[in-house]
């Protein structure tokens, strides 16, 4: 009975709230929520606070509370009689329901709590009417902007009319002048068309020609090389021979000095056959020049003693005389001044039967700092004719086609001698006299130079180990030479006839080092050494694709050497070959050898073989075995020259 009397207390408790602005602490309510059922705040009510109370005061202390704001709570929020407030700040405008109810102290709840209706006001600018007063204020301002803008409008449109009136008129004046050039120009453009078919066909005429002029210089040029490599090769073996007979300390002074004579010639022609070359390679401005120190007398004397031998053979008197206050050194190019020299007096001794050749030397008139040196070649010969002077100096001309057959020669050489000059900076020129001889003139500014530093010539290291060496050469004497360069120096040699010999000799053995002739039948050098490098054909691969592999090349050519050294070559060696340079060539595989962990046989002490002394039957008496490597040498060599004339 006491419970049930309990739960109708509660039932008949009752909460009351006072509601007012926090930042104000005044009231918006007129009376209790009995009376006032719904609360209006405006946009500026930022902050307000609602205060409750329960109507039981056995233990107001003991009462608990619960509240929650419909659109803004989530769930009901419990207090107790210590916090009897709820605040809210910035909530947006809109229409709120505040219900609150409460407990006594037996924890009962009163199931009729109390309620406010809560609507907060938006600002002005959200209202109805200020949106509606916007949209007004934008439409009448479109449209007074679109009446302005009309009115200009209308004011442009009619003076743009008179502008286009004005320019109409002249437009159409000016349509009749343009169609009276138009005419003219089309008249003009036929003329130019009929003009561009025909320098087309120039155009294609001229590119005919030039394709046609390329052509033949590719064709030249091969033709030269093919020369230079078939010379130079035979050239190179004869050189080579010469010597290795000029190493024999047994020989007679007389015999050395025609061996050394004949070599000198062999190297002469040597260089005649480059001055061929040179002539392409000036035509093509690929010469350079030389600008280095050098004896003057000595460069002559060596020019000179090339002709001793032959002005005494055929009784022409020949002589050099040096003028005064010449400089002992000079600065220029030495070799293409031997070349210039060589060429003069070679004429001189071809066109004179008896009397003289001189050759003099003497110091020219100074001129802007230079040392001007002039070089004079006189003979007492057949002479020139004077209309044939006109073109003395052009290429593949003579005096008259009788010389040709008379006296041979292709006519380059005087044409070489002026450009030769005329790229060290001088000029050349000639007078003569039929049956009197002539007299050949040319001055170049050669500065007073420095006396060159002597290099004492350094013994050569034995090699500290012995290679294997295959040697890829088609021309029996020079297989002969470098085997025996290379057999004196203490290396083991096989030889191998063409490029594909020599690749299947990689396949079947190690070599250290492979001496690669540049032009060969089946395979070349290039090719066969692209191949090692590539690891050989399929069916017979190399075993070693990392050796040392050097090109011997006759040609003097840049082109030819780039194409060895792109095939995968290491260096290149020219012929004739030179010892030294070989010597070098086989250091240098050595240590690349050792570099790679090779196993190389330790050199031992080389024997001295004296045999080659009987090449050119100088001492026939010292072995038996000699005169069987002398056959071999002449008949290697005859059957190599013969298949090269054939």
């Amino acid at each position: 009975r006491l419970a049930k009397q309990k739960a109708e207390d509660a039932t008949r408790q009752k909460s009351e709230f006072l509601a007012y602005l926090s930042h104000e602490m005044r009231t918006p309510l007129a009376g209790a929520v009995e009376r006032a059922a719904a609360l209006t705040l405006d946009a500026g009510a930022s902050v307000f606070s609602l205060e409750f109370a329960a109507l039981h005061y056995a233990a107001p202390q003991r009462n608990r509370y619960a509240y929650q704001l419909e659109g803004f709570d989530r769930d009901w929020v419990v207090t107790d009689a210590g916090k009897r407030f709820a605040t809210y700040t910035n909530l947006d405008p809109g229409r709120y329901l505040f219900k609150v109810k409460a407990a006594n102290k037996d924890g009962l709840w009163n199931q009729d709590g109390a309620t406010l209706a809560i609507t907060i006001l938006p600002p002005f600018w959200k209202s109805w009417w200020f949106r509606s007063l916007l949209v007004l204020s934008l439409a009448g301002g479109a449209w007074a902007a679109y009446q302005i803008r009309t009115r200009v409008m209308r004011s442009q449109r009619s003076q743009l009319e008179r502008q286009v009136s004005l320019r109409t008129a002249e437009v159409e004046q000016k349509n009749r002048l343009l169609l009276r050039q138009e005419k003219q120009v089309r008249q003009r453009t036929e003329e130019l068309a009929h003009a561009n078919h025909a320098l087309q066909e120039n155009d294609e005429r001229l590119r005919l020609a030039k394709q046609k002029a390329e052509d033949a210089t590719r064709q030249k040029s091969e033709f030269l090389a093919n020369m230079s490599h078939e010379m130079r090769t035979p050239l190179a073996g004869v050189i080579g021979m010469l010597g290795f007979a000029l190493r024999d300390p047994g020989l007679r002074p007389s015999t050395r000095e025609q061996i050394e004579r004949g070599r000198a010639n062999a190297e002469s022609l040597l260089a005649i056959i480059n001055d061929l070359l040179d002539f392409s390679k000036i035509e093509a401005g690929k010469l350079s020049i030389e600008n280095i120190d050098f004896g003057l007398g000595a460069a002559i004397e060596s020019v000179a003693g090339l002709f001793e031998e032959q002005a005494a053979a055929r009784s022409i008197g020949f002589g050099v005389e040096f003028g005064p206050d010449l400089p002992p050194f000079v600065v220029g190019d030495p070799n293409r001044l031997r070349q210039v020299l060589v060429n003069l007096l070679g004429n001189a001794f071809k066109f004179t039967k008896g009397g003289a050749v001189g050759l003099r030397v003497e110091r020219g008139a100074e001129a802007e700092g230079a040392s001007p040196i002039r070089f004079i070649v006189q003979d007492t010969g057949i002479g020139i004719p004077a209309a044939a002077m006109a073109r003395l100096f052009q290429k593949f001309e003579q005096a008259d086609s009788s010389t040709t057959r008379r006296y041979g020669g292709t006519g380059l050489g005087l044409a070489i001698c002026r450009q030769l000059v005329e790229l060290m900076g001088g000029q050349i020129a000639a007078t003569s006299r039929p049956g009197a001889g002539s007299t050949f003139t040319f001055v170049l500014p050669l500065a007073a130079g420095v006396a060159p530093p002597v290099v004492a010539p350094v013994p050569r290291t034995p090699h500290s180990h012995r290679l294997r060496v295959l040697c890829a050469e088609d021309f029996q004497t020079n297989q002969i030479i470098i085997r025996m360069m290379l057999e004196e120096m203490g290396h083991s040699v096989d030889i191998a006839a063409d490029g594909a010999l020599a690749v299947a000799a990689c396949a079947r053995a190690d070599y250290d080092l492979i001496l690669m002739d540049g032009r060969m039948p089946e395979l070349d050098g290039a090719n066969a050494a692209r191949l090692i490098r590539g690891g050989g054909p399929a069916h017979a691969p190399v075993r070693d694709r990392q050796l040392m592999i050097i090109a011997l090349t006759a040609n003097a050519s840049d082109e030819d050497r780039i194409r060895y050294l792109d095939a995968g070559m290491n260096d290149f060696l020219s012929k004739p070959v030179d010892e030294a340079a070989l010597h070098a060539i086989l250091a240098r595989a050595i240590a690349l050898q050792l570099r790679r962990g090779v196993a190389l046989e330790p050199m031992a002490p080389a024997s001295q073989v004296g045999e080659l002394d009987a090449l050119f039957g100088v001492a026939p008496e010292r072995e038996p075995v000699p005169g069987g490597l002398k056959r071999r040498i002449r008949s290697a060599f005859a059957g190599d020259i013969g298949r090269r004339l054939a």
